[in-house]
């Protein structure tokens, strides 16, 4: 018997709407994402999910021709979800990745292979077999948060603020088991060693602990880099940032603040607001950290969010009460 390929699922995942439309009605349906890209230019298709923990997971696709990747929006691709931390076990490991439609962007040159051309797309994850969505897909949870709040005459949004460290360096000791550095009076340590040019000891003009809040131009080794990942949000992903500032702790905290939206929205934000992070450090041969405190008796990471619930019912009643000129009194 010839095993099925792995991208290829049952008609019964779709909805009766999909199966009865029309190629062109699929076609009319295409979002403006995806028709401002030039997709004779791609190469690769970047799919991204996230895991349990947190981790913005990718996958790849070589575009052999626009239908490829015209069918992979209508379809999916196959997912082997017991290799996915927190995902499923052996018994249900047959998920489908569905992308996103609005969600599709190409990746910049700066934070990829600057060899090859890639879109890149946040998916949805599925059961396979038609067996619905993955109650455990972040991206659900969001979903029907979203749903709920909708049913009961609400809407929201949200706001984040996420800090991190970009450090010059973490250095680990290979030679000992406890995978940490080892100091040069040859004892062990259980900490590994952290650098950067704003620390007493290492850079010219250093930054003391806890004395890093909006650092003068000298002191503040990270504006260029902040610059950078702003633009590349702006540009490439459509996320409008607001400010980006050094951060309280020395050795490289930074704070990159984009406008509030949707719960899934700003979600999809700040995942792709840490992997272009981690991609620009990268190219700067710098780490980015962001762990909690990876920094004693320095300040630590925070992510802030701003959680605005709006009543869309009683918005409503308001302006029509406005506009008939009537008193709406609420208890």
């Amino acid at each position: 018997m010839t095993k099925a390929p792995l991208n290829i699922i049952s008609h019964s995942f779709h909805s009766p709407s999909m199966l009865s439309e029309k190629p062109d009605s699929y076609i009319s349906r295409l979002t403006h994402e995806y028709k401002s890209v030039t997709w004779d230019n791609i190469e690769f298709l970047q799919i991204r999910y996230t895991d349990v923990p947190g981790r913005f997971l990718a996958c790849y696709i070589l575009k052999e021709n626009n239908d490829c990747i015209e069918n992979l929006f209508k379809d999916g691709i196959g997912l082997d979800g017991s290799s996915v931390s927190g995902f499923v076990d052996v018994s249900e490991s047959d998920l489908i990745l569905l992308p996103d439609i609005s969600t599709i962007r190409v990746v910049p040159s700066t934070t990829t292979m600057p060899s090859h051309n890639i879109a890149a797309v946040i998916s949805d994850v599925y059961r396979g077999f038609g067996n619905g969505r993955l109650s455990k897909d972040p991206r659900n949870v969001s979903q029907r948060m979203e749903g709920y709040l909708g049913e009961n005459g609400l809407s929201c949004q949200i706001g984040s603020e996420v800090e991190c460290f970009i450090f010059d360096d973490i250095l680990f000791d290979t030679n000992n088991n406890f995978g940490s550095y080892r100091e040069s009076n040859e004892t062990h340590s259980h900490e590994p060693k952290l650098i950067s040019a704003e620390q007493y000891g290492t850079g010219k003009y250093p930054i003391r602990k806890k004395g890093g809040y909006n650092a003068p131009p000298f002191q503040d080794s990270l504006r260029e880099f902040r610059f950078e990942v702003a633009q590349i949000l702006r540009k490439y992903y459509s996320i409008k940032v607001t400010n980006l500032n050094h951060e309280v702790a020395s050795c490289g905290q930074i704070e990159i603040n984009f406008m509030h939206d949707t719960l899934t929205k700003t979600a999809d934000n700040v995942q792709i607001y840490k992997d272009v992070v981690r991609n620009v450090a990268k190219q700067y041969n710098k780490v980015a950290n962001f762990m909690p405190k990876p920094i004693y008796n320095d300040k630590n990471n925070r992510t802030v969010l701003t959680v605005l619930l709006i009543m869309m019912v009683m918005i409503v009643m308001r302006r029509s009460a406005r506009l008939q000129g009537t008193l709406l009194v609420e208890y």
